[in-house]
């Protein structure tokens, strides 16, 4: 009589560069879950530190870990070539400066599996590594836009289907043969490598469920975190919205999308543009991507906060976007985090 092969439940996929100060904290995390049944799918971008060693040592000890090494090419193509050897039924992808609470894969594959769902969404805390201090990240999962009702598709929720979450993969599971179909791939960009993958899935998706209660910790103020760079390549969030934009157009889709889509780009506008130096791009860029992007030039401010950081001009203007963006809640919490960092400095 043969063997009957077991389908493993999760694959998690983590692309790793020069990431040797928390490595092990994110490989501990996914170690000590609950779920044991798993495989863990390190791809090393090229790393020229510590890391390759300690996946290598890792998989030594653990025979679910699998090592992945190619040339520096981004996070995006290594997240790619990931995929192409996961195994599971259900993935889960996990930057390598992140970390996971414990019951994140039980947790999210028991809502799958319950659920038939294509995608799972959960929520995330922000762990501020200069600070020392974590807190609920309340655009991560936009709950105000969540129907009432457990599983939904994404044409239930045309009109915002892109403002219920953000386009990190690491806050989200995805039934496998579900990427596969649809042939979705991360794009070869260095920053917003994520947008057409992500937004494409969820435009895609006849079941779409989700977790309020946050799962995962992502780190924010190390300057070697995949978020950090996007100065060095400041049109890359366009590349990806324009392709977003071509894809839902040949899937005959983009007509429903396209409020939500459009309330996507401007949100996206205004952020790079406020945070990206004129240096980076001009302005006569900035006027340039907003006609690409069909944004009306009088919705986005295209000149970037040049106030000083510890102003209170810039205090209080940083409270206001806060609050207008994410809540009081969050806002409140980040003043009073300031107000604790400065006392104690």
């Amino acid at each position: 009589m043969g063997l009957i092969m077991r389908e493993t439940k999760v694959s998690v996929v983590i692309p790793v560069y020069c990431a040797e100060k928390t490595l092990i904290q994110c490989l501990n995390s996914i170690c000590a879950q609950t779920l044991k049944d798993f495989e863990i799918i390190c791809v090393d971008d090229g790393s020229t530190d510590n890391s390759l060693d300690i996946l290598n040592t890792y998989a030594s000890k653990d025979r679910r870990f699998h090592i992945l090494h190619q040339e520096n090419q981004g996070a995006g193509v290594a997240r790619n070539l990931g995929l192409s050897y996961a195994t599971g039924k259900y993935v889960v992808f996990l930057d390598a400066d992140d970390y996971f609470m414990p019951r994140l894969l039980e947790l999210a594959y028991k809502k799958a599996e319950a659920t038939c769902s294509d995608i799972v969404l959960y929520a995330a805390k922000q762990y501020n590594q200069e600070k020392n201090v974590s807190f609920l990240a309340p655009w991560i999962l936009k709950t105000k836009y969540l129907p009432w009702k457990k599983c939904f598709s994404a044409d239930e929720v045309a009109d915002v289907l892109f403002q219920i979450t953000t386009p990190e993969p690491w806050s989200k599971m995805f039934r496998l043969d579900f990427i596969r179909r649809e042939n979705l791939h991360f794009q070869a960009l260095k920053n917003a490598n994520d947008v057409f993958f992500v937004y494409t899935a969820l435009a895609l998706a006849r079941r779409i469920s989700y977790i309020k209660q946050p799962l995962l910790f992502y780190r924010v103020n190390q300057k070697s975190s995949l978020q950090s760079n996007k100065a060095s390549a400041p049109t890359n969030f366009v590349d990806a919205f324009l392709a977003l934009r071509e894809e839902l157009s040949l899937c005959n889709i983009f007509e429903k999308f396209q409020a939500s889509f459009l309330k996507a780009v401007q949100a996206n506008c205004c952020y790079h543009f406020r945070t990206i130096s004129i240096n980076a791009l001009d302005l006569t860029q900035r006027k340039e991507i907003l006609k690409q992007l069909g944004i009306p030039l009088k919705y986005v401010n295209i000149k970037p906060d040049i106030s000083d950081n510890n102003s209170i001009q810039h205090k209080i203007k940083s409270f206001f976007r806060c609050f207008r963006e994410h809540g009081m809640r969050y806002a409140l919490t980040l003043a009073i985090i300031s107000v604790k960092t400065k006392t104690k400095g």
